[in-house]
């Protein structure tokens, strides 16, 4: 005899509305994993890539938006940057250009060629990018 249905508190689930909630749920543990371990890969990578080219604080690849600042310090821009991308609709179209360019110029800071900025773009390359520039010599 199987059960047809769960009560919680005065509410009826039927066991495929449990089942489907314990596959949301499952999928969602997942999705939080793997966004921890991409967030502690790219804070390592992040991290060597400012020891690689010797540029202060290299702490703040662990600090949400201090990462950012320290991204464009590798570059050799001022943290002040990071102000243009709060300008409505200018900011918006001007990301993905100046990101570009700021890895362009971080692969060459690493002795890399440049046009591996490029692949910022795409979005499987703004993982492998940054462990790219670390990990290689």
């Amino acid at each position: 005899m199987a059960i047809e249905s769960v009560n919680l508190a005065d509410q009826a689930f039927s066991t495929s509305d449990v089942a489907s909630l314990a596959v949301a749920g499952g999928m969602m543990f997942f999705v939080f994993i793997l966004a921890i371990v991409t967030y502690i890969a790219l804070a390592i990578s992040l991290l060597r890539i400012a020891k690689k080219t010797g540029t202060a604080n290299a702490w703040f690849a662990w600090v949400p938006i201090l990462n950012i600042i320290l991204t464009l310090n590798i570059a050799r821009f001022s943290g002040w940057w990071l102000l243009l991308f709060l300008i409505p609709i200018v900011g918006w179209f001007a990301f993905p250009f100046f990101m570009i360019y700021v890895w362009m110029k971080i692969a060459a800071a690493c002795g890399k060629p440049d046009f591996l900025g490029i692949f910022i773009i795409i979005p499987i390359g703004q993982i492998v990018l940054p462990l790219y520039l670390a990990f290689s010599e």
